[in-house]
């Protein structure tokens, strides 16, 4: 499995946004990801989440199937910044 490093800023305060995140895990886990951890960014209107997936192509399908209900629930789509670790 890689190991997903994501950044992104937010349209909502962090509070919801955890909320969305935390309701939409089975969807995630259904596609195969795992979540390994996820936190505001200190000082800024931003996350960083930590997933787990077989595969880069994983994880886009999934983003791009789910992309209007994580940027309704508050990230910013084209400020997502990915990083990823073997």
């Amino acid at each position: 499995m890689k190991l997903f490093s994501i950044t992104a800023d937010l349209s909502k305060p962090y509070s919801e946004w955890e909320a969305g995140f935390i309701s939409h895990q089975p969807k995630r886990e259904a596609a195969g990801i795992v979540d390994v951890a996820h936190g505001k960014i200190e000082g800024q209107e931003a996350i960083l989440v930590v997933l787990k997936a077989e595969s880069q192509a994983t994880l886009d399908a999934f983003m791009a199937a789910q992309g209007e209900s994580i940027q309704e629930n508050g990230h910013i789509m084209e400020s997502t910044q990915i990083t990823v670790a073997e």
